[in-house]
């Protein structure tokens, strides 16, 4: 016996059947105020313990030197950054219009040799 496409199934029969059954009687303690307050005691419960056993694993992740959640996304948060500077000052060099470091004639200070720091020595 082959039924309509508008009709339910036999087995979709069955869940409506049963469904109503059940909603009479757990939608009076659904609705209560007690069942608010048990949820909003569990969501908090839940959100302590999610937090504290963040902390657990994260510090013990840290310990074997194994980056966190939080370390790859901050880690990915500047490389984004980078990568937009990169681009900005990429844009400019082809404008022609990057702002130019002036950079001190000869070597830096922290690129002297010992012989130029006796020879500066000298001079003074």
């Amino acid at each position: 016996m082959a039924h309509s496409p508008n009709d339910p199934s036999p087995l979709r029969k069955v869940f409506n059947v049963a469904e109503r059954a059940v909603a009479v009687r757990v939608e009076p303690l659904v609705q209560s105020g007690g069942f608010a307050t048990a949820m909003s005691r569990y969501v908090a419960i839940n959100r302590r313990v999610g937090r504290t056993l963040g902390r657990v694993t994260g510090g013990v992740l840290h310990l074997v030197n194994i980056p966190t959640t939080t370390d790859v996304a901050r880690l990915h948060e500047h490389l984004n950054a980078v990568d937009q500077q990169l681009s900005q000052l990429t844009r400019e060099l082809e404008k022609g219009t990057a702002p130019v470091q002036e950079r001190p004639a000869g070597r830096s200070k922290s690129r002297q040799t010992p012989e130029d720091l006796v020879q500066t020595s000298k001079e003074d």
